[in-house]
């Protein structure tokens, strides 16, 4: 158990260290290119079944993994945006200015996992809706409407925590900028463009590659110093 979860904090820091070095293109490909190649190949796979038999409507089992592509699709799309501001807000902390009050990174850090969990519900409540569809069955109709009901409730939690989300990873790419306390209208920018992450990324991540070449470097004189 300790040997796993040893492997899985490893993989973590790695892949922070990855994002944190990442090129703006490369996280646009990760976030944009492969979702949009999924969806071609979902939509080139429906279009092969409707013209093999043109005459014939689909059959709904073969539109089965289809459907369940589109979660996955939605999850690779998210993956990107969601583990760069989680990369941002967590890793760049160390690089604060002792001007600053201390960020509530555990806060942060609650409010990141409620988008996670609400997606991996959906994707259950979407999964049996559709499995009940493809295989004829007669779905539980109690179980759909109190998971219904707690999807919308989390749907709306999630929408905050998501702004909420967004707005600690601008205010802490501002603050260790900007070395000094920061307010919103220092950061109003920055948010908006974490909100539209694939145009937002090819401004925002040529500045963090900066201000880390720029702390390596002031690392390195410090070390000469020494």
């Amino acid at each position: 158990m300790k040997s796993f979860f040893f492997i899985f904090t490893f993989q973590i820091t790695t892949t922070k260290q990855l994002f944190l070095k990442a090129k703006h293109y490369q996280l646009f490909i990760a976030a944009i290119g492969l979702p949009f190649i999924m969806v071609m190949i979902m939509l080139m796979s429906i279009f092969n079944l409707i013209s093999n038999n043109p005459m014939k409507e689909p059959e709904p089992e073969n539109l089965t993994i289809l459907f369940f592509m589109i979660p996955f699709v939605v999850i690779i799309g998210n993956f990107t945006h969601f583990f760069w501001m989680y990369t941002m807000s967590t890793e760049l902390q160390k690089y604060q200015s002792p001007m600053t009050r201390a960020f509530k990174v555990r806060r942060f850090k609650t409010f990141f996992i409620i988008p996670i969990v609400y997606m991996i519900f959906l994707s259950i409540f979407i999964g049996y809706i559709v499995q009940s569809i493809t295989s004829r069955t007669e779905p539980n109709f109690i179980f759909i409407a109190l998971a219904g009901i707690l999807v919308f409730f989390l749907h709306l939690l999630s929408i905050f925590a998501i702004i909420y989300t967004m707005y600690f990873t601008a205010k802490t790419i501002t603050s260790v900028e900007m070395k000094k306390e920061t307010h919103f209208s220092d950061y109003v920018g920055d948010f908006f463009l974490i909100w539209f992450f694939p145009v937002g990324i090819w401004f925002l991540q040529p500045r963090i590659n900066r201000l880390l070449e720029e702390q390596n470097f002031t690392e390195y004189e410090e070390l000469l110093d020494n």
